[in-house]
């Protein structure tokens, strides 16, 4: 209850920022014969011209005055809508006239802005042709294809507008208008012209740059494998941007349309498999590895059946990944929302998070008809919402650094911070690479005096200049000390957790989250837990920040001696330093 109250109020500060200015306000129209003459006009005010069409499926009429063409068969079309949705539920595959009447202040010149119009489609306004995009035609044979965004230019008029659009569809899912068509005045040109396009730029440039940087950070930190899908989802998210809402991508000569659509969906669906391996590594030990692997193979199917069905049957693939999507969302909310206590410091960002998305999208939903229009709700809680994730990300990576004490030399003594920054993963590893490298020098110098006599006297040793026999030893013993400090260092956390609270190792497994427990028939098991307990089944690439994450649920609830707590301590710091 405590969790959902804290949500609620998170939504209601979000609704400011969501509905923050990001385009003008769009007012609509109702009736078959569209009168905007009442609007007020001026200040950037844009319109919409949604509502009744009417429309004849299969002819081209007379754009000059289409109602009289003897091929005229009208009948109601909801605009934005499709024909192959209810209340007509045509055939995908067709073509036909779209028209109605506009009625606007006199002497006023003005624009019309058009997004898809699927899958090709004429322009005509008052009998005269003013846009194409694509060929439309009767057959797919003689239709090309394209979507590209239009802004029209219409010249002073006696207050009359006859909006005539010859579409067809026989490459795309759906035949119909997409989304609303828009209409302004010399005011709103900029919010029709200028800003769609530059706001499209300033999202993907945003989402990519972060990627760039989350990318960049696993260069010098080799723990970052959860920064690494969360930059991966960025950099897909924010190329597909350029594929929707202005188009972007289609108007580079050269590149196919069926490509690009096929692309578009692709990009949506590893940005969903990159994001659900983020919350795998985020979330290390509390999500099942089999959760993303299967979200992974479900999308990989989905990319495959995508290229391989033409555009009009491949793109439905999106129907399944928004049906798996919502389950998935379903799974993880009801099932890891209540934990929200266990996601370590800084929980109160990753919170915030969801909130923001979830908010943009419901907010979306219900400002555009149960349809998700991208810009500028989706756009903005987008951006906030990885903004907030890379705040969590780095309260965790600050909480890490400080959990690992001072950096020093292990030969001397000596405290390296004061000498490097120690702050930056760089410095960082450089410091444990040089004190573990001196510890090993060490280690193999007294191993070597041990089994030869002779050199006990000599205060230093010369080593032979190829030394590769002596390298592969060092790192044998190396890994084979690394795997058994592991051991000890989880068997001495579960007598602690044992001696201090008189429960099991299944408790411990449930209680911090950290270990998967199975049912043998009535019996718990921790199957995955007790294979880290001794090193000949440990795995050959152990997760060791599960042990380290167990050692620290321990410390902090449990009340352990001050010795108890230093040489837990120590042996943190020893795993650390000799698996990160």
């Amino acid at each position: 209850m405590q969790i959902l109250k804290r949500l609620f109020s998170n939504s209601l500060f979000l609704l400011l920022i969501l509905l923050m200015p990001g385009s003008p306000a769009v007012y609509g129209a109702e009736t078959a014969s569209i009168d905007l003459r009442d609007k007020q006009w001026g200040a950037g005010q844009v319109f919409s011209l949604d509502g009744t069409w009417r429309f004849t499926r299969g002819a081209f009429l007379a754009p000059a005055n289409p109602a009289a063409d003897p091929a005229a068969s009208d009948s109601p079309f909801p605009i934005p809508g499709f024909w192959n949705d209810a209340p007509l539920s045509q055939q995908t595959n067709g073509f036909g006239t779209l028209h109605t009447q506009v009625r606007v202040p006199a002497g006023k010149p003005l624009y019309m802005a058009l997004s898809d119009v699927p899958a090709a489609y004429r322009l005509f306004i008052n009998g005269e042709l003013s846009a194409t995009v694509g060929t439309p035609a009767a057959s797919p044979d003689l239709e090309s294809p394209h979507f590209l965004p239009q802004l029209i230019s219409i010249p002073a008029t006696d207050g009359v507008i006859e909006v005539v659009i010859h579409v067809s569809n026989f490459h795309y899912k759906q035949g119909g208008v997409r989304r609303s068509i828009l209409i302004t005045d010399e005011s709103g040109y900029y919010w029709l012209k200028d800003w769609p396009m530059l706001f499209d730029i300033f999202f993907s440039g945003v989402l990519i740059t972060i990627g760039l940087s989350l990318l960049a950070q696993r260069l010098i930190d080799r723990d970052a494998r959860a920064a690494t899908f969360l930059g991966l989802f960025c950099l897909v998210i924010g190329t597909r941007a350029l594929l929707v809402g202005e188009r972007i991508l289609y108007q580079v000569d050269g590149l196919p349309w069926s490509v690009l659509q096929k692309a578009e969906h692709i990009f949506l669906y590893f940005g969903m498999a990159s994001f659900v391996y983020y919350l795998y590594e985020l979330l290390e030990g509390q999500i099942s590895k089999r959760l993303p692997q299967l979200v992974g193979a479900y999308c990989v199917v989905l990319s495959l059946l995508t290229l391989i069905f033409p555009v009009k049957t491949g793109t439905l693939t999106v129907i399944p990944f928004k049906v798996g999507a919502l389950a998935i969302s379903v799974f993880v909310a009801a099932r890891y929302v209540p934990r929200l206590r266990q996601f370590g410091p800084g929980v109160q960002w990753f919170r915030l998070s969801v909130v923001v998305l979830v908010s943009a999208l419901v907010i979306d939903l219900l400002m555009n008809q149960l349809q998700i229009h991208n810009r500028p709700v989706v756009h903005w809680g987008l951006i906030l919402f990885v903004v907030l994730q890379v705040t969590y990300l780095w309260q965790l990576r600050a909480n890490r650094l400080k959990q690992l004490g001072p950096l020093t030399d292990h030969s001397s003594g000596v405290a390296l911070s004061g000498l490097l920054p120690r702050s930056t993963p760089l410095f960082e590893g450089l410091y444990r690479e040089l004190g573990d490298s001196r510890k090993r020098i060490r280690d193999l110098e007294s191993r070597l005096r041990g089994e030869h006599g002779q050199l006990a006297g000599q205060q230093t040793l010369t080593y032979p200049s190829s030394s590769a026999a002596v390298h592969r030893h060092e790192a044998h013993d190396d890994r084979r000390d690394s795997r058994a400090l592991l051991t000890e260092l989880l068997r001495f956390t579960l007598n602690l957790w044992e001696r201090h609270t008189g429960k099991s190792k299944v408790q411990l497994a449930e209680q911090s989250g950290c270990w998967r427990v199975y049912m043998d028939g009535s019996t718990p098991k921790t199957r995955t837990l007790d294979k880290y307990l001794n090193p000949k089944t440990l795995p050959k690439n152990p997760r060791w920040r599960l042990v380290v994450r167990t050692s620290h649920y321990v410390i902090a609830h449990c009340d352990l001696s001050k010795d108890e707590r230093t040489r837990l301590d120590r042996m943190i710091q020893g795993v650390e330093h000799a698996l990160s």
